[in-house]
């Protein structure tokens, strides 16, 4: 009966690390895929920050994915409810049970691992609603970048247990910087969308109709 109990326990150990490993490569494909830039950096640190990294980053494509996918707030609200009541639940200390989702279960692990902050996850959802990139002034495009590039950068911060006020200072400067360069060069694409994001009170100064 020994023999059977051991043999069980290793064969579930086993089972939990193909399980472990499989999750970990469909984030690093997923961020591969739709982040190739913030991927190729990525690659530069060393395990396990590394795998950690992937994780947040993967995170962010799947909530960024559903902005893409919808052209009003209202309709991608269901979704990104699903990313903001997920991240809850994985901060909830009587909820152990963490949904069968590759992203999710490498979310999970690393939260526990390095205590990440819920606040900075919870911003790169609630940034997503602002699915037409209409911003009427540069304070607006800045606090977006701020919440939707910048909070990766401070959780990628926490990943290497660096917590100073002077580095999340340069991740924000960092974050805002790359998420308006990341904005400008979308503009041919976004355009296409009907989708301008420029900031309203810069379109006015330079007689920019921003209809036309």
């Amino acid at each position: 009966r020994r023999a059977v109990v051991r043999l069980k326990r290793r064969n579930a150990i086993q089972m939990s690390s193909s399980s472990s490993t499989t999750a970990q490569n469909i984030c690093l494909d997923l961020v591969r895929r739709h982040d190739k830039e913030n991927f190729l950096c990525t690659l530069l640190m060393k395990n396990p920050e590394r795998r950690s990294a992937l994780a947040v980053r993967a995170f962010n494509v799947e909530v960024a994915k559903v902005s893409e996918k919808v052209s009003s707030s209202s309709v991608g609200v269901m979704p990104l409810k699903f990313w903001d009541d997920t991240i809850a639940g994985l901060y909830r200390q009587h909820d152990t049970k963490v949904p069968e989702h590759p992203v999710i279960e490498e979310l999970a692990s690393t939260i526990n691992r390095h205590r990440l902050s819920k606040l900075y996850f919870q911003r790169l959802v609630s940034s997503r609603l602002n699915t037409n990139l209409h911003f009427a002034t540069v304070k607006q495009l800045e606090d977006y970048t701020e919440h939707s590039v910048s909070s990766v950068l401070y959780l990628l911060l926490e990943v290497h247990d660096t917590r100073s006020v002077h580095c999340d200072h340069a991740a924000s400067h960092l974050g805002k910087a790359q998420g308006i360069v990341n904005l400008l060069r979308a503009i041919p694409h976004q355009t296409m969308r009907n989708v301008v994001p420029v900031p309203q009170e810069l379109l006015i100064s330079h007689g920019v109709n921003q209809e036309r």
